[in-house]
């Protein structure tokens, strides 16, 4: 049983991969978590969901950094495109209805 601060790879090729803390072998706490894909997130963890403040980039290189609730972002975040336009506001439940379009952050 996993307990305490450490790594987890899902396979040998370590395609996915989990490094942060651990509570009754579950992802407690801080972490991050890296996808086959090339997406990661970084942030907190409860009972192996994200929950509370973290940053999730997607594989073509957007980003929301923000608060997420059982896996969903949800509540006040900030969304970057993969052009760089910024999008803030509440997020409900995975999406953002009513976002305001921000600036263009340079490349």
């Amino acid at each position: 049983m996993r307990h305490g601060r450490g790594r987890f790879a899902a396979d040998a090729a370590e395609e996915q991969t989990y490094e942060g803390e651990w509570c009754d072998d579950m992802m407690q706490g801080r972490g991050t978590f890296r996808y086959a894909s090339g997406a990661t997130y970084e942030g907190e963890f409860t009972a192996n969901k994200y929950e509370g403040h973290g940053t999730f980039v997607f594989p073509d290189g957007a980003k929301y950094e923000g608060p997420f609730v059982a896996n969903q972002m949800h509540g006040l975040g900030k969304y970057t495109d993969s052009q760089g336009v910024v999008w803030s506001g509440k997020f409900y439940n995975g999406v953002g209805p009513g976002l305001s379009h921000g600036s263009v952050v340079a490349k």
